[in-house]
């Protein structure tokens, strides 16, 4: 028997619902699997039951491991053998209570727990520095994972899950919130583990974002398999998804920046001069000067750590400048947090896993009122309206009455979009908010948040890939280092 994983007949249910339908599917070893469909559709749901993270529904179907040799349905020896890397693990970590440096959370693997409970041998800690160099994360090591963009945190949880040596590894969304050089490096390595004989399921939203030695695609829709079989005979599925793309344009093209100098005439929304901000002692922005005036929507670039989700941070007023830099928001030095908050619309991904799991998706919608993360005292009918609203203009209508943890990672996305501008914010920060969506899900996003900048909001997002600019883009932002290090109009290529 060469199969590490056979599933037959299983069903998955997430708080009393179902979300996963008669699943059959068998991983070869050597197989290396692309594990792909829409948002909600169950890719992140059947990734947890792979990495028996998940209990398939009792009595309905088996679910069998076979890593040393003897077929068992027992999941407790089959996690030795599994390493998976997903948006809830990052975030997991992210919101843990104590700090930990890159290096705490790759050894922490050696114990598959958050943190290290016993000392670790010389071969353990040479295996782990060598992935930390074949990674080029070394310059993480010490920096605390609160410290950490989103990309880099997400390196080194590769890192973490190939340290432990796994005969299958489990990559969910792992490219998302990378930036072009990361991913291209990401995927060259995935395709050395393939290589090296560690099965693989990787699952993507995106074409560009599959390593070569992919040999297998399964595709879900409403949690149930639709399609399986080898890459080649999906090839024309893959070109019918192009031809989809084709047809809709809300996507900028062909840009470059004119560069231009900062006017000081007329109102302006945002005006930062001079600002440096420290995390624990750490600078990770270094001079910002930068002024946002109504009409103008920003896509701010640059790799991993380059202080893209910190720059965001500092308008919304979650940071302040360090002595001698300054922030004026709508003509106002002094803003009180509550008040920015209430004309300034923010989504994070990282915002996922900060709502409790039972609240229901108008609930969290609404937050959006008081910029908190719970209810804090009944809504009106009016705002209430609204979020009816909002439900409709973003097509999530479906979602209604439904708690948040029977929502994919996508479909939770959506909702806390609509959150963002449930209150007609003046400005709109939103730090990646095509990742992880599908490409009809990015789309419908883009035209949404068109209409809402031809109605008179700012907007100012962050993204890595070029396909993600909407056509409502007028200026771009490169930052390294902390830096910006080209500020302007865009402007169309010839």
């Amino acid at each position: 028997m060469n199969a590490l994983v056979e599933l037959k007949g299983i069903c998955a249910s997430l708080q009393g619902e179902r979300v996963l339908h008669y699943i059959s599917w068998t991983i070869e070893r050597g197989q290396q699997w692309l594990l792909v469909g829409p948002n909600g559709s169950g890719k992140s749901t059947l990734m947890r039951v792979l990495g028996a993270e998940l209990w398939p529904e009792p009595r309905v179907g088996t679910r069998t491991y076979n890593f040393t040799g003897t077929p068992s349905r027992s999941p407790i020896d089959a996690k030795r053998h599994i390493a998976i890397v997903s948006p809830e693990l990052q975030t997991k970590f992210k919101n843990l209570e104590y700090s930990l440096t890159g290096w705490q959370v790759v050894l922490s693997a050696f114990s598959d727990t958050f943190l290290l409970y016993s000392p670790l041998n010389t071969d353990q800690i040479s295996l782990a520095s060598c992935w930390v160099d074949r990674l080029a994360i070394r310059n993480l090591m010490d920096v605390p994972i609160q410290e950490m963009s989103y990309g880099e945190l997400r390196k080194v949880l590769i890192a973490r899950a190939v340290v432990r040596q796994p005969a299958l590894l489990l990559l969910d969304e792992v490219c998302s919130g990378l930036d072009p050089a990361a991913r291209r490096d990401i995927l060259n390595m995935l395709d050395q583990i393939a290589l090296s004989g560690v099965s693989i399921v990787i699952s993507s939203h995106r074409d560009e974002d599959v390593f070569p030695s992919i040999t297998h695609v399964i595709r879900l829709q409403d949690g149930r398999v639709v399609w399986q079989g080898r890459i080649s005979e999906y090839y024309h599925l893959l070109q019918e998804v192009e031809t989809e793309n084709e047809q809709t344009n809300v996507w900028r093209e062909s840009l470059h920046i004119h560069n231009e100098q900062l006017t000081t005439e007329g109102p302006s929304l945002i005006e930062i001069q001079g600002a440096d901000v420290y995390l624990n002692n750490r600078q990770v922005l270094k001079s910002i000067n930068w002024m946002l005036h109504p009409g103008q929507h920003w896509i701010i670039r640059g790799g991993n750590g380059a202080g893209k989700s910190t720059f965001l941070r500092l308008i919304l007023g979650d940071y302040r400048p360090a002595l001698g830099g300054t922030i004026s928001r709508f003509g106002l030095d002094r803003l009180g947090l509550w008040e920015i908050k209430k004309y300034i619309g923010y989504y994070s991904p990282e915002m996922q896993e900060i709502f409790r799991r039972d609240l229901i998706v108008e609930e969290v919608i609404a937050s959006g009122f008081e910029a908190s993360f719970e209810p804090q005292r009944p809504f009106s009918q009016e705002q209430m309206l609204r979020v009816r609203e909002v439900m409709r203009f973003m097509e999530i209508g479906e979602l209604t009455g439904k708690p948040l943890g029977r929502m994919s990672h996508g479909q939770l996305r959506k909702v806390l979009l609509a959150r963002a501008f449930v209150n007609s914010p003046k400005i709109l920060l939103l730090d990646e908010p095509f990742d992880g969506l599908d490409f009809r899900s990015r789309s419908n996003v883009s035209k949404i948040l068109g209409y809402i900048a031809r109605n008179g909001t700012s907007l100012v997002l962050t993204s890595h890939y070029n396909e993600d600019i909407p056509v409502f883009i007028t200026h771009q932002m490169l930052m390294s280092d902390g830096r910006i290090v080209e500020q302007g109009a865009l402007v169309a290529n010839d």
